[in-house]
């Protein structure tokens, strides 16, 4: 499948569906154009939550086997360097989806539960 192909929208659920046509104003999206949004950025879309989410990474990565052709066996240098130089910057995107992520974790987890404190304070009078 090629990057410009239809995204297979068949293959979703109607809710799914429902999301990423009304992303796209109701036009058929590209495969390249729904895998070009951030996953952050499919969570802020109406009636999207990680289940969806999940569904849509899973479609997508069935259909990648256009990223391995993306730099075709001929390929120049320069088109190579090009390349290489997109994947680092997925790669350091994702480390800062990734450190954002923990680091909300880790903001969750050190803050005191409010039952914890209500029951504190119930306590002491």
């Amino acid at each position: 499948m090629q990057p410009s192909d239809p995204f297979p929208l068949e293959r979703c659920s109607s809710r799914l569906r429902s999301a990423i046509l009304a992303e796209f104003q109701g036009r058929h999206p590209t495969l390249q154009e729904v895998a070009s949004i951030p996953p952050r950025r499919w969570l802020t879309a109406p009636g999207v939550g990680q289940t969806l989410l999940t569904e849509l990474e899973a479609i997508i990565r069935d259909h990648q086997g256009w990223t391995k052709s993306d730099v075709p066996a001929t390929s120049t240098d320069a088109a190579l360097v090009e390349r290489i130089e997109q994947l680092q910057r997925d790669l350091e995107r994702l480390r800062r989806e990734l450190r954002s992520v923990i680091d909300s974790i880790r903001r969750k987890q050190s803050e005191p539960d409010i039952s914890d404190q209500d029951s504190l304070q119930g306590g002491e009078g």
